[in-house]
């Protein structure tokens, strides 16, 4: 029982910093660009879907400040039990799974399912706000040190309700909404 337990806590810690993969932002310099309202969201979904690219590798790497750095000062998740983090609670979360994290194997990462919102509804000029709503699918598979016992191999799957915010550094990830598996 206290094993299944265990493992309940860290299903749920492993969900809500699996999007905690960043790296540097890339340019938005597509989709500020974009004629179309179609090539707009193609463009803009390609620059977060880099960023989520960028996710992994700076896990891997455990760059904390990359991690941080795609979040908005702002930023807060609900968890799928609807308790509420934000950044500060985010940030001692992800140390904490840090050093229980022996190792991030290259099948973790995320996929955007689809565009569900978005902001403005035209394409957008250089300066202005934008902002995309997206349901993410999110694979965390990795080996961690639990509190007691061996190391555990772990493999996760779950969605998320994504809410990004366009500025003049890049994307950058302002909700996060767990929707379970």
């Amino acid at each position: 029982m206290r094993r299944a337990a265990a493992r309940a806590v860290l299903a749920l810690l492993v969900a809500a910093l699996l999007p905690a993969c960043a790296g540097p932002a890339p340019a938005v310099a597509r989709s500020a660009q974009a004629g179309t309202l179609s090539a707009w969201l193609d463009a803009a979904r390609l620059e977060v879907a880099a960023v989520h690219a960028d996710m992994a590798a700076a896990r891997r790497a455990r760059d904390l400040d990359a991690v941080l750095a795609v979040r908005s000062e702002d930023f807060s998740a609900t968890r799928a039990d609807g308790r509420q983090v934000d950044r500060a609670g985010f940030e001692a979360a992800l140390r904490d799974f840090d050093a229980r994290l022996l190792e991030l194997h290259p099948a973790s990462g995320s996929t955007i399912e689809r565009i569900e919102d978005w902001t403005p509804r035209r394409p957008w000029a250089s300066g202005d706000d934008a902002r995309l709503v997206l349901r993410v699918r999110r694979r965390f598979q990795g080996v961690v040190q639990p509190e007691s016992g061996p190391p555990q191999e772990v493999a996760l799957e779950s969605l998320a309700r994504e809410t990004w915010r366009r500025t003049a550094q890049g994307w950058r990830l302002e909700r996060v909404e767990e929707l379970g598996g």
